[in-house]
C-alpha cells in the first residue's frame, strides 16, 4: 500500500516542482516587462508652433496652428489599440483663452480637444524606415481658435502686442500608445512664436 502511494505521489510532486519552476521563470500576462513595453516606445519630431494674431474691432484671435509628428516603431504602432495625444499651454498666454476646435465630425468643440488620434482626421500617417528598422510617422495638424473680446478696440490691441513681444512661451506635449493599459507617457515641448496678421 505504501508503494503504491508513492508511485502516485511521486508524479504529483514532480508536476508541482514543474509549475513552480514555470511561475519563477515566466511572467504573469498583466505583467509589462521592459522587452514587452519597448516595442511601444515613441519619439517626437517638433518644430516651432506658429501662432497667428489679428484683431477685428473689440475681438483678438489667436489662431495656433499645431504641427508635430511623432515616430513608432512599426510593430507598436500596428498593435496599439489608440494613440494620444495631449496639449498643455500652461506655460504660454494662450492658458487664460478660451478657444475652439473642430472634431472629426466636423461640430466645433468648445476647450476641447479629442486626444485620440485614431478619431482626428487632420493627420497623415505615412511607414518609414529609420536605421534599418520599419517605422511609422504621425503628422499632426490642426488649428486651435483662441478668441477673446475687449472693451475697446485699443484693449484687444495692446494685448495683440503683448503677445508678439512674447518670447518664452512654450507648448507641452505628452503622449502614450494605449493598448490594454496605458504606456509610457512620452513628454516634449516647443517654442511658440506669435505673428500677426492683417484682417482683411
Amino acid at each position: 500500500m505504501k508503494k503504491t502511494f508513492m508511485i502516485y505521489l511521486l508524479p504529483a510532486i514532480v508536476g508541482v516542482a514543474g509549475l513552480a519552476g514555470c511561475q519563477l521563470q515566466g511572467v504573469s500576462p498583466t505583467t509589462k516587462t521592459n522587452e514587452d513595453t519597448s516595442i511601444y516606445h515613441e519619439t517626437f519630431v517638433t518644430s516651432d508652433q506658429t501662432v497667428m494674431t489679428s484683431v477685428n474691432n473689440t475681438t483678438l484671435t489667436m489662431v495656433y496652428n499645431e504641427d508635430i509628428s511623432l515616430i513608432f516603431g512599426a510593430i507598436g504602432y500596428d498593435q496599439s489599440y489608440a494613440v494620444h495625444l495631449y496639449e498643455d499651454f500652461n506655460s504660454s498666454l494662450l492658458h487664460g483663452f478660451d478657444y475652439t476646435t473642430v472634431n472629426a465630425g466636423g461640430d466645433v468643440t468648445f476647450n476641447w480637444v479629442d486626444n485620440n488620434l485614431n478619431n482626428v482626421t487632420l493627420k497623415t500617417v505615412t511607414d518609414t524606415t529609420i536605421n534599418g528598422k520599419a517605422m511609422v510617422k504621425v503628422n499632426v495638424k490642426r488649428p486651435f481658435t483662441f478668441v477673446k473680446t475687449y472693451a475697446d478696440v485699443q484693449s484687444a490691441l495692446d494685448e495683440q502686442q503683448i503677445l508678439l513681444n512674447r518670447t518664452a512661451d512654450k507648448v507641452n506635449f505628452s503622449s502614450n500608445i494605449y493598448f490594454g493599459s496605458n504606456f509610457q507617457n512620452y513628454t516634449t515641448s516647443a517654442k511658440i512664436v506669435y505673428k500677426s496678421q492683417t484682417v482683411k
